[in-house]
């Protein structure tokens, strides 16, 4: 009886276990998709600062519509893993990308 008991424990243990692993392995990627969320954050601002400080010649202005493009580029590439913060920071991230220069 004891031995059943303990048998059931272990499995218990070996199933929170694996839940909480689960669940760490997703908080990692949740992290990993804020921080380059931040990263192209980042990004987007300082073309908005060239862009509204800044005369650009048409080669000039370009080569921001191009980052811009591969900004939007890689926002598309970011998980939300379901959560919807994740997924309005990339929504106003988006807006703010739209908006450079105005």
């Amino acid at each position: 009886s004891s031995g059943i008991n303990a048998e059931y424990g272990h499995q218990e243990n070996d199933s929170r276990f694996q839940e909480l692993s689960e669940t760490l392995e997703l908080a990692d990627k949740i992290e990993k998709s804020f921080d380059r969320l931040a990263d192209i954050l980042e990004g987007v601002v300082e073309l908005d600062y060239t862009v509204k400080s800044k005369q650009l010649d048409s080669l000039q202005f370009r080569k921001v519509d191009e980052q811009l493009t591969q900004y939007m580029i890689e926002l598309d590439t970011v998980e939300t893993h379901g959560v919807d913060e994740v997924r309005q920071y990339r929504k106003d991230i988006v807006l703010k990308a739209q908006g450079v220069g105005n």
